[in-house]
């Protein structure tokens, strides 16, 4: 939110804002997640 796009997007679209932080904080934890796997296994080899 310190970036003026994320804080421009919100004063004009507070709605869609918030589904698109939502859905951007899922993408990531997903990423995390699958990088959380590659490094087990890349370690048990």
């Amino acid at each position: 939110m310190n970036e003026a796009r994320y804080a421009s997007l919100t004063r004009s679209f507070p709605e869609r804002a918030e589904e698109l932080f939502k859905e951007n904080e899922q993408a990531a934890m997903d990423r995390y997640q699958h990088l959380l796997k590659l490094k087990t296994v890349y370690n048990e080899a």
